[in-house]
């Protein structure tokens, strides 16, 4: 499995750091842990084939970990249409934010092809590439589900 930083500021991007973003690579397909800005610029950047991105898993709703995801999903959602891809959230509130920004920003309904889910501690997600577990940590703690996780990615042989 491969990792590229993608971003490593702290919340404040800076000249030569961009927010929270991590690029994972396995058997030609790509996962992104959080999405601090600019994520999907950086990845046009690079080349990467959208349609090769399968998962997104966000830690939490801060934005420096998820704002920027806001922009790469309408992007997907708007000009990437052969991109089928799952968006995990922690909060049911940020489901239904994505859901409400497609509606603001496209005037229709988010595309049957990004689909979002809210998670819980356990396994999130997994194909026949990686699996994903997720677990709180104590970043940040504020209501019955206002948590922060962070993610153990495991690929498989």
């Amino acid at each position: 499995m491969k990792v590229t930083f993608l971003g490593t500021s702290h919340g404040v991007p800076g000249a030569d750091r961009y927010c929270t973003s991590l690029l994972l690579e396995a058997g030609g397909y790509y996962y992104i842990l959080d999405g601090g800005a600019p994520v999907g610029d950086l990845l046009c950047r690079m080349g990467i084939g959208m349609e090769k991105i399968r998962a997104v898993f966000n830690t939490h709703a801060h934005g420096d970990h998820f704002l920027g995801l806001l922009s790469f999903i309408d992007l997907v959602n708007w000009y990437f249409g052969d991109t089928e891809m799952t968006v995990f959230v922690p909060r049911e509130i940020q489901v239904q934010f994505i859901k409400d920004m497609s509606l603001v920003t496209e005037n229709r309904p988010l595309s049957e092809r990004i689909t979002v889910k809210k998670f819980e501690v356990g396994t999130v997600y997994e194909d026949e590439l990686i699996s994903v577990t997720a677990e709180r940590t104590d970043h940040l703690r504020g209501g019955d589900d206002f948590f922060s996780y962070a993610f153990t990615v495991t690929e498989k042989a």
